[in-house]
């Protein structure tokens, strides 16, 4: 075989190779990028959003729980599964809720901790008002928690 057609055969094997790579490398770019929009907006409601709008006694809890103030990391509206939850500390396996009226004994309430419970989490609420009113309680509550006990 000529020397010229071997190296037109290489260039053509590599150009067909360079473009099989760049589309793989779309194809994982488009995928990363859906999965980071997925992981940003959940149930049609961006995590902004929901973060922007926290209530007071979710405020107050940030405040406390925020830059590691009680020893371990906390997130805040942080998506598990296809739940969002107010707060997590995924060292400890504890998701925080703060609750209003509307979820007193509400079914999709147990239902979604029932699911936490069975991948790990243990759940714990706390009442907008309790946040509000004993603070320090609440804390105590949640330091017991995460602390190991001896």
């Amino acid at each position: 075989m000529p020397k010229k057609l071997q190296i037109r055969e290489l260039e053509n094997i590599r150009m067909k190779t360079n473009h099989a790579l760049d589309c793989l490398l779309e194809q994982n770019n488009r995928k990363h990028s859906k999965e980071k929009n997925r992981e940003r907006k959940i149930k049609g409601v961006k995590l902004e959003e929901i973060r922007k709008k926290m209530t007071d006694a979710e405020k107050v809890i940030w405040s406390k729980l925020r830059h590691k103030k009680l020893g371990i990391k906390f997130r805040r509206q942080q998506p598990i599964g296809r739940y969002i939850v107010d707060f997590v500390c995924f060292e400890k396996r504890l998701v925080i809720e703060i609750d209003g009226v509307k979820h007193y004994k509400n079914p999709k309430d147990i239902k979604r901790d029932n699911w936490l419970n069975t991948q790990g989490f243990r759940v714990i609420r706390f009442w907008n008002n309790d946040v509000l009113q004993k603070t320090d309680e609440v804390l105590q509550v949640i330091v017991e928690l995460i602390t190991p006990s001896p």
